[in-house]
């Protein structure tokens, strides 16, 4: 019956049927597998890349153009010029300008016409969903006056012109001193939320007591950092890395974690981890970029005991931490943003001391490996002293087993070692280093996966 109705309808109105639809193909192929897809073009695929077109000045398109920074008001609209990048509000990289015009659509009862660019870190100790507690430190404040009214009698000439430009330089520094300024950011820890904001405000100011005309926009910094030059190693040695680079060795201390709280002083007594004689050796400087590999090597004594069970007790991440201070509450978050792998093993030799002696004797075991983050141009290393921190480590953990069935303790050896990131690798001559970094927009708390503990508030202490 249905299908008599669609039938006669469709008859009656002269409107084609709807079409048949049949089972589609199936691209799988013939093995059964999915085709491997590539972030990167293969040699027979090209690349498209568009620019957005500016609007014409004299076009009747919406102020919400796609292509343009464009914020209006009854009064004011503020034009930031194009969008260059995939985001919704203007962002400015390291050395970056913030410019636009500025057109005053009705000048009646209006005073003085203000552009202000102000940077803030805002801290608040939450309760039950209300900030009982609030810490705001100022990064940057800059104002700058347009137009103020020339006359007395509250009327404008005819012939001044509506259209103002402004400009703004970034600066380096947080304002009277002499730390970097940090990128935009924002995170949530449970009792502490923080965020690190800067904006830009347009304000009309009108007589009596008619309220102001503003148009207050968020702007995104996300400034490019790269590492200090590396040095380099004066003289070669026999037993150092096979690199043109300086290395620091660094020893991993041996410690001992209770499992029963009843067992803890006596096990510590009674059980300590082997001596070993464990090292961390990195490359300097300690600055690492974003997604790119880390080297690291880990040295034992060649007849050290840990040996049989590094691959199943070694343990290599990169950790991320968050903290927040406000008064003399902190809040600590930590997340694990990349893995450690082993990639070769090796004995280092010593050559022989003597004539007489035909091989050399073995110095050390030397496992290598790499690490490093999932995020490109996600990662930065910043610190607001009192406010926020944004830190790094390597955390190096090698659990001595057969002890803690008998003991309740776990002996192990354990290195959480500071380290800094930033975004970029440094690449001569670039010609992007102002632009803004659009990994650093997905920064938020921890970007990793929480360790112990996730977060942790300590009372206030006397100071």
């Amino acid at each position: 019956m249905t299908t008599l109705m669609a039938e006669a309808y469709c008859d009656s109105t002269f409107v084609d049927p709807p079409p048949a639809f049949t089972a589609s193909t199936s691209v799988v192929a013939e093995d059964g597998e999915l085709p491997n897809y590539s972030r990167n073009a293969a040699a027979d695929e090209r690349i498209l890349v568009s620019e957005p077109v500016a609007r014409n000045p004299g076009s009747t398109l919406p102020s919400t153009s796609a292509v343009e920074y464009i914020f209006n008001s009854e009064r004011l609209e503020l034009d930031m010029g194009p969008k260059r990048f995939p985001v919704k509000v203007p962002s400015y990289g390291a050395g970056g300008v913030i410019e636009g015009r500025i057109r005053v659509k009705d000048f009646k009862a209006a005073t003085k016409l203000t552009v202000k660019f102000d940077g803030t870190c805002n801290v608040n100790l939450m309760e039950r969903g209300m900030a009982v507690y609030s810490l705001t430190k100022a990064l940057v404040s800059k104002t700058e006056v347009l137009w103020t009214r020339p006359t007395e009698n509250g009327t404008v000439q005819s012939e001044e012109s509506n259209e103002f430009t402004f400009s703004f330089p970034i600066p380096t520094y947080i304002k009277d001193s002499n730390i970097p300024m940090p990128h935009s950011y924002a995170t949530l820890h449970p009792g502490l939320n923080a965020n690190v904001t800067y904006n830009l405000t347009v304000d009309l100011f009108r007589k009596g007591l008619r309220r102001h005309e503003r148009i207050k926009t968020m702007i995104l910094y996300l400034p490019r950092s790269t590492p200090p030059e590396a040095p380099l190693r004066p003289v070669s040695s026999y037993t150092a890395p096979p690199d043109s680079i300086e290395w620091e060795t660094t020893q991993v201390p041996p410690r001992i974690i209770p499992v029963s709280g009843k067992e803890k002083r006596t096990s510590q007594q009674s059980v300590q981890p082997p001596a070993e004689l464990v090292n961390l050796v990195l490359p300097l400087p300690k600055v690492y970029a974003s997604a790119a590999p880390i080297p690291f090597h880990l040295t034992f004594a060649p007849d050290s005991s840990l040996l049989p069970h590094i691959f199943t007790n070694l343990s290599v991440h990169l950790i991320k931490t968050t903290i927040i201070r406000a008064g003399g509450f902190i809040s600590i978050r930590e997340g694990i943003i990349g893995t450690g792998e082993l990639w070769r093993v090796e004995d280092e030799v010593t050559p022989p001391s003597s004539p007489t002696e035909s091989e050399p004797s073995p110095c050390r075991k030397i496992y290598r490996g790499v690490l490093k983050s999932a995020r490109e141009g996600g990662e930065s290393s910043w610190n607001i002293p009192d406010y926020m921190e944004i830190r790094y480590s390597i955390r190096i953990r090698i659990r001595c087993p057969g002890h803690e069935e008998k003991t309740n303790t776990i002996p192990e050896y354990f290195l959480d070692h500071r380290i800094d990131m930033c975004t970029h690798n440094r690449i001569p001559d670039a010609t992007d280093v102002q632009d803004p970094v659009i990994g650093l927009i997905a920064v938020a708390g921890s970007a990793g996966t929480p360790v112990v503990p996730a977060s942790s508030l300590r009372p206030p202490t006397l100071r």
